[in-house]
C-alpha cells in the first residue's frame, strides 16, 4: 500500500513537473493567459505540410514530415510544451481543398493572397525565398515576366504563384502542375516554355533530377515570403504560432537552414579538387564571358531593331497625319481607335469626338444594312474588301465616300483589327452621272442623225426614181438605176449604224449579206438562177471603211448580175471576208460565170465602175485589187480597216 501511494506521488510530481515545464515555457514566450488557457482546450491542433516542396517541406522516404518547417515545427511544439497531430499521405491540393473547409487546422509554409484570407489567419512572415525563372539553356537573360506574354509557363497549382501571375500578367499561358518536380520535367520535355517557383525548390529538383538543360534565366519580382496559416475561426492560435516563430533565434534559424542547405568544407587539401575547382571556375567565367558578349549583341541589335521600329513608326504616324486620305483603325467590333486628320476633315468630326465609338453613327439608313455585310465579309474572309457607301457627316450632309477595308489578323488567323482607307468621292459621282447622262444624250442626237440621213437618202433615191420614169429615157433610166443603188448602199449603212450598240462600228456580216441581198433583189430582172454563198465570219467595221467598202460591192455584185451569166443560166457568186494577223481584211468576191476575154486588160480599158473600185480599195483605202479571170471571175481587195474616230 504504501508503496502504491509513492508511486501515485512519483506520479504526480512528474506530471507537475512537465506542467511546471510547459507553463514556465509558454510564459517564457510571453503567452497571455487567455491563450494559455486557449491552448489547454485545445489539446487536438492538426497540421499539414507539402509533401513535393523540398527542402522547405516534403514526404521523406518512410512517408514523415521532413525539410525547414518540419523542423521550425519541432522548435514551436518544445516552445509551447504542445504536440501537433501531423497529416500525411496528402497531395498539395487535396490538402488545400481540406484546409479551405477547416478540415485540417494549419499549414506550416504559404504566401499571403487575397484569397487566401477568405479562409486563413496568417502569422507574420518567418522566412523569405525568392522567386526565379527556370528555362531551357538556350534562352537568354529574361528581365520581366512581360517577356513571357503568349508563352507556356508552368506553376505548381493551388500555389500563390499562379494567383499572382494570372492577375498581373492575365497574357501568359499558365500550365497548371501537380509538384515542382512535374514542372521542371515538363519544361525539361519542352511542354512548357518556362517553370516559376521558389529559388530553393527549383534548385533541389535540378540537382537530385540530374537536369542539365536547364538554367535559371531570370528572377520574378516576387518575394515568397513564407507564413504559418490557422484556420480564420482561431485568430488567437495564429497569435500564439507568432509568438513562438518570435522567440527562434537568427543561430537558431541558420542552424535549421543550413541543415537542409549544406555548405560543405573538406578538412583536408585537396590539390586535385583545387584543380578541378580552378578548371570549372575557368570554364563557367569563360561561358559568362562568352555568353556577355552574345548578350551585348542581343542588347546592340534589339537597339537597333528598336531605334529602326521607332524611325519606321515615327514616319507611318508622320504619313498618316499628313496624308489627304483619311484613316480610320477600329477594332474588330468596328470600334474606333484611331481617326487622322483627313478623317476629321471628310466627316467633320475631330479623333476626341469618334474614339471608342462604333461604327454605325458614320452610316445612313440605307447603308448601315451594307455595312453589316461588310463587316460579316472581312470577319469571315479576312482579306482587303473595297466598297462605295453612303455616309452621314457631323453636319448630317450625305456623302458618297469609297472605301479600302484591311484587316488585320495574326499569325493563328484571329482578327485583331481594321484598318480603313476613306476618301469622299460625291463629287466624281456626280461628274460621272452627269457625264453618262451627257453621252446618253449625244448618242441619242447621233441615233437621230443617221436615222434621219437615211431616210433623207431614202427620199433623193425616190425623187431620182420618180424622175427618171418621167424622162422616160433607157440610159437616163438606167444612169438613175445606177445612182439610186450606189445612194442605197450608203445609206444602208447609216440604218446599220443606228441599230447598232455602237455608233462608230457595224457588223459587217450583216452589212454584206443585207447589201447584197438588197442588189440581187434589185436585179431580179437581169437574172433570177443566181445564187449567193457567203463564207464571211463576225466581223465589225468602221463608218470609214463601211460605205467606200459598200460602194465596192455594190460595184462588183451588180457587174456579176449583169455581165457574168447569160440570160436564164444558173450560176453562183461567193462571197468570202478573211481577217489577217496584222489585222488587215481579204474580202473576195468570185463568180462562175464566163469571166473575161485574154486579151482584156481590166486597167488599161477599165469603166468607170472599174475605177471606182481601184480609186477607193488602193487609193482611198490604201489596199490592194487583184482580178483573176479563171473559172469565172475573182475579185481580190486586201485593206486595212480603219479605226474609227471617236
Amino acid at each position: 500500500m504504501n508503496l502504491s501511494k509513492k508511486a501515485l506521488f512519483t506520479l504526480f510530481l512528474s506530471l507537475f513537473s512537465v506542467f511546471l515545464i510547459k507553463l514556465s515555457a509558454q510564459e517564457s514566450i510571453g503567452l497571455s493567459l487567455e491563450e494559455r488557457e486557449w491552448l489547454k482546450t485545445h489539446q487536438k491542433i492538426t497540421v499539414v505540410q507539402d509533401p513535393g516542396w523540398p527542402p522547405v517541406e516534403f514526404a521523406d522516404e518512410e512517408g514523415r514530415s521532413a525539410g525547414i518547417t518540419h523542423d521550425y515545427l519541432t522548435v514551436i511544439e518544445s516552445r509551447l510544451g504542445i504536440k501537433f497531430e501531423r497529416i500525411s499521405g496528402l497531395s498539395w491540393q487535396e490538402a488545400y481543398s481540406r484546409l479551405k473547409k477547416h478540415e485540417i487546422d494549419m499549414t506550416t509554409s504559404v504566401t499571403v493572397t487575397p484569397e487566401r484570407l477568405e479562409f486563413w489567419e496568417f502569422t507574420k512572415p518567418y522566412m523569405k525565398i525568392p522567386i526565379v525563372i527556370v528555362t531551357h539553356s538556350d534562352v537568354t537573360y529574361i528581365s520581366s515576366l512581360k517577356e513571357l506574354e503568349g508563352k507556356d509557363v508552368a506553376v505548381v497549382d493551388g500555389y500563390a504563384m499562379g494567383e499572382w501571375i494570372a492577375k498581373d500578367i492575365p497574357k501568359i499561358n499558365l500550365v497548371k502542375v501537380n509538384s515542382a518536380e512535374e514542372g521542371l520535367i515538363a519544361l525539361s520535355e519542352g511542354k512548357a516554355f518556362a517553370f516559376i517557383d521558389n529559388m530553393l525548390v527549383t534548385g533541389y529538383y535540378m540537382a537530385k533530377l540530374k537536369i542539365h538543360n536547364l538554367k535559371i534565366a531570370g528572377e520574378a519580382p516576387y518575394i515568397n515570403a513564407q507564413a504559418m496559416a490557422v484556420r480564420n475561426d482561431w485568430p488567437i492560435l495564429a497569435r500564439i504560432l507568432e509568438k513562438a516563430l518570435d522567440s527562434i533565434t537568427e543561430e537558431e534559424r541558420n542552424a535549421i537552414y543550413y541543415k537542409w542547405v549544406p555548405i560543405r568544407y573538406e578538412h583536408k587539401f585537396d590539390y586535385s579538387l583545387v584543380l578541378k575547382i580552378f578548371l570549372s571556375a575557368a570554364l563557367v567565367c569563360f561561358v559568362l564571358f562568352m555568353w556577355i558578349i552574345k548578350l551585348r549583341k542581343e542588347i546592340s541589335l534589339r537597339k537597333k531593331t528598336e531605334e529602326a521600329l521607332r524611325e519606321s513608326e515615327f514616319k507611318l504616324r508622320s504619313h498618316i497625319k499628313n496624308t489627304p486620305t483619311g484613316v480610320i483603325q477600329w477594332d474588330d467590333n468596328f470600334i474606333i481607335s484611331e481617326f487622322n486628320p483627313a478623317a476629321e476633315k471628310i466627316f467633320g468630326y475631330t479623333e476626341e469626338d469618334v474614339k471608342g465609338r462604333n461604327a454605325g453613327f458614320l452610316m445612313t439608313e440605307t447603308s448601315s444594312v451594307h455595312f453589316s455585310e461588310i463587316q460579316k465579309m472581312i470577319a469571315d474572309k479576312k482579306e482587303s474588301v473595297y466598297t462605295i457607301i453612303e455616309n452621314s457627316r457631323k453636319d448630317g450632309k450625305i456623302i458618297v465616300c469609297g472605301w479600302t477595308n484591311t484587316p488585320i489578323v495574326s499569325d493563328e488567323g484571329k482578327l485583331l483589327s481594321i484598318v480603313s482607307l476613306c476618301k469622299d468621292i460625291t463629287s466624281a459621282i456626280e461628274d460621272r452621272e452627269a457625264l453618262a447622262a451627257s453621252v446618253n444624250e449625244k448618242e441619242t442626237l447621233i441615233r437621230e442623225l443617221y436615222h434621219r440621213t437615211k431616210n433623207n437618202m431614202q427620199i433623193i433615191s425616190s425623187f431620182i426614181q420618180m424622175q427618171s420614169r418621167k424622162i422616160g429615157d433607157e440610159k437616163v433610166s438606167a444612169f438613175a438605176k445606177n445612182i439610186v443603188s450606189k445612194i442605197q448602199t450608203m445609206s444602208l449603212v447609216h440604218e446599220k449604224l443606228y441599230q447598232s450598240k455602237n455608233l462608230s462600228k457595224i457588223n459587217f456580216k450583216e452589212y454584206i449579206e443585207e447589201l447584197i441581198s438588197l442588189i440581187a433583189n434589185y436585179n431580179s430582172a437581169a437574172n433570177n438562177n443566181i445564187a449567193v454563198v457567203f463564207e464571211i465570219a463576225d466581223t465589225e467595221i468602221s463608218i470609214d471603211s463601211a460605205i467606200p467598202l459598200g460602194l465596192v460591192i455594190n460595184e462588183i455584185i451588180t457587174n456579176s448580175f449583169k455581165h457574168a451569166f447569160l440570160p436564164g443560166a444558173k450560176g453562183r457568186i461567193t462571197v468570202s471576208l478573211k481577217k489577217e494577223k496584222d489585222g488587215s481584211l481579204i474580202l473576195i468576191i468570185s463568180d462562175d460565170g464566163k469571166g473575161l476575154s485574154k486579151d482584156f486588160d481590166v486597167r488599161e480599158t477599165a469603166s468607170l465602175g472599174m475605177t471606182t473600185i481601184f480609186s477607193i480599195i488602193e487609193k482611198q483605202m490604201q489596199g490592194s485589187v487583184d482580178i483573176i479571170s479563171e473559172n469565172g471571175l475573182t475579185y481580190i481587195l486586201s485593206f486595212k480597216n480603219k479605226k474609227a474616230e471617236k
